[in-house]
């Protein structure tokens, strides 16, 4: 198993560098559910920033593009009950990802709930809104 920076994951999808594009197409190619990739939850948040803000992908698509990763049986995420819980928050109700996974990490731990001072978050991602 090897690991995937957010970096490789991004050329992959938007290919927007001929050369790296090919290189990471190379890599991933080469993976096998025997011996698939590795991305992390923080990876996932990083990818869905890239993507949603530096090159202006609809969410709808940036999610989609996420979920037809983690459904790939050459990737493997982390925590991918969390993931998907994450994912399926921010497709429904719009939350962002990241406070999803936050919301959902916290959970998982045992936290009775996660506070904040974002009241997009409190609304769309499960968590107790503080300080208003």
């Amino acid at each position: 198993m090897i690991g995937l920076d957010t970096n490789v994951l991004a050329r992959y999808i938007v290919r927007d560098d001929v050369k790296q594009a090919e290189i990471a197409e190379e890599v991933i190619d080469s993976l096998s559910a025997e011996n698939p990739g590795f991305v992390t939850l923080i990876t996932t948040v990083e990818l869905y920033w890239v993507l949603s803000r530096v090159y202006r992908l609809p969410v709808s698509d940036t999610l989609e593009a996420l979920r037809d990763l983690a459904e790939s049986t050459e990737i493997e995420v982390e925590q991918p009950d969390v993931f998907f819980a994450g994912l399926r928050s921010a497709e429904r109700q719009g939350s962002d990802l990241a406070d999803a996974l936050i919301a959902g990490i916290g959970l998982r731990a045992g936290v009775g709930c996660t506070v904040t001072f974002d009241r997009r978050a409190a609304n769309r991602a499960g968590m107790r809104l503080i300080g208003d």
